[in-house]
């Protein structure tokens, strides 16, 4: 019973260590320090009269380089865009992605335009079997993604305290207003030393 209790206060005391780390002051410091540590290399280089930049570009290939400086632009191009946040917009970039994934028939479409059916105004249409498993699979891979960032969403409840998602909407609720009341009494009764 003795080395229980010793236990449940070494757990104790290593959690509210834990507690007291800031980890994105962690995170900060680390991110200072690799900094810290290139400008030492970027003046130690200099010292021995060697061009620091040239010599970091030793370690990569020319098409890694180009994909770097092309990854670059992207992400330039994206954030010059993202700053206006209305609806019209963002449709207007999910559409230009996903036409820029578009690989179209072209033989199809000359064979169509040859025989003369692309101009006729029918309604016989009937796509081909590779079309049809081109939309589905589209179709399904938005569904993945849509389902893959929803558990996302939810992934972050470690212990269902909920019956029904109205249910779970209502306990979140309750979380932010009583959370920071009920902490250390929920974290002493997992851990077992609630008294």
């Amino acid at each position: 019973m003795n080395d229980s209790s010793t236990s449940n206060r070494k757990a104790l005391f290593e959690e509210d260590k834990d507690l007291k780390v800031n980890k994105r002051a962690d995170a900060l410091l680390e991110r200072k320090q690799q900094e810290a540590e290139f400008e030492l290399e970027k003046l130690q280089a200099e010292e021995r009269g060697e061009d620091f930049d040239r010599k970091r570009a030793w370690d990569w290939t020319v098409k890694e380089t180009e994909e770097w400086k092309e990854k670059k632009e992207r992400k330039r191009e994206r954030e010059s865009q993202s700053g206006v946040h209305d609806m019209s917009s963002t449709a207007q970039r999910a559409y230009e992605k996903d036409l820029a994934s578009f690989k179209p028939d072209l033989e199809t479409y000359e064979k169509e335009k040859e025989t003369g059916l692309h101009h006729t105004p029918s309604f016989n249409h009937k796509p081909t079997p590779e079309a049809l498993d081109r939309l589905v699979n589209g179709l399904t891979k938005g569904d993945k993604q849509r389902m893959k960032r929803r558990k996302q969403a939810g992934a972050d409840d470690q212990h269902a305290t909920y019956i029904s998602d109205k249910n779970k909407q209502f306990n979140e609720k309750l979380n932010r207003q009583y959370d920071k009341y009920t902490k250390e009494i929920r974290d002493n009764f997992e851990r077992g030393t609630a008294l």
